[in-house]
């Protein structure tokens, strides 16, 4: 987000991404921090099965998978840390969920528009915008609290 900021594009309406552990959300989180972009809003998508951030979301802690049943394997943490539950208390993180078929439709896609293959949990993400689902999503936020459906 910082070399974005210093590169001189503006700020976003919205940024999307995958959740897996948290990692890289955590990532987004500090750079849109550094960057004073903390009134934007982070949306994540994760494939049923590999959901542990947005069941975090929901208890409001850290929760562990039993197992993950979703094909997207790199989102694949049994538990997120609690760096992003943490951050989701701080700002608007809204957090959704796709099935494989959606996401692995996404990721053929994105293939035939950009002649570039992606694996799913880039598909999951990439559901958001294919679907036409993130104005929805958006519409649904309530500024300053993070959302779990």
């Amino acid at each position: 987000m910082c070399q974005l900021a210093e590169a001189g594009f503006e700020k976003p309406g919205a940024v999307v991404t995958c959740c897996g552990g948290g990692g890289l959300l955590a990532g987004i989180c500090k750079g849109m921090r550094d960057t004073r972009w903390d009134d934007v809003p982070i949306v994540t998508m994760e494939t049923h099965g590999a959901e542990s951030f947005n069941l975090a979301l929901k208890a409001g802690k850290p929760v562990k998978l039993p197992a993950i049943t979703s094909c997207a394997k790199t989102l694949g943490a049994l538990q997120v840390c609690q760096e992003v539950v943490d951050a989701s208390k701080r700002r608007v993180i809204i957090s959704r969920l796709t099935d494989d078929r959606t996401a692995v439709k996404c990721c053929k896609l994105f293939l035939r528009d950009h002649q570039m293959l992606v694996e799913p949990a880039c598909g999951a993400t990439l559901s958001a915008v294919y679907t036409g689902k993130i104005s929805e999503y958006l519409g649904e936020a309530t500024p300053g609290i993070s959302q779990s459906l």
